[in-house]
C-alpha cells in the first residue's frame, strides 16, 4: 500500500512566495498615468481607425472633441471634413434618386459650404 500525502502535507513542501508590503511596489498598471508618449500613440490609433472608417465610406466615425492641442485641431478638422464628405454623399443619393428614377433633369446639386 503506498502512503497518500494531504493536500497540506504537499503545500507545506512547496517554497512560499515572498510577500511585498512596500507600497511603491503595488502600483498596478491600471492606475498608472499613461506617458504623454503613450497617449500620443492611442490618439494615433484613433485616428488610423477613422481615417480608415471614411477611407471604406463610414461617414459616422468622429474623433473626440476634448483633445487639446495639435491633436484637437486636427480632431476638429477631421470631424468637420468628414461632416461635409457625408452631406456630399446624401446630396449625390439624392440628385441621382431625382434625376435617375424621376427623370427631372433642371435639378441641381445644393450643398450649403461648398464653393464653387
Amino acid at each position: 500500500m503506498t502512503a497518500k500525502h494531504s493536500f497540506t502535507e504537499t503545500n507545506a513542501l512547496r517554497p512560499r512566495a515572498r510577500l511585498d508590503l512596500d507600497p511603491a511596489s503595488r502600483r498596478t498598471e491600471a492606475l498608472a498615468e499613461p506617458s504623454p508618449d503613450d497617449l500620443a500613440e492611442g490618439r494615433l490609433r484613433q485616428l488610423l481607425g477613422a481615417v480608415m472608417a471614411f477611407r471604406d465610406g463610414d461617414f459616422s466615425v468622429r474623433l473626440p472633441v476634448e483633445w487639446g492641442g495639435t491633436h484637437g485641431r486636427i480632431s476638429e478638422a477631421f470631424n468637420q471634413a468628414i461632416g461635409h464628405e457625408d452631406r456630399i454623399a446624401r446630396e449625390v443619393t439624392r440628385l441621382s434618386a431625382t434625376v435617375g428614377k424621376e427623370g427631372r433633369l433642371q435639378q441641381r446639386m445644393s450643398v450649403p459650404g461648398a464653393v464653387g
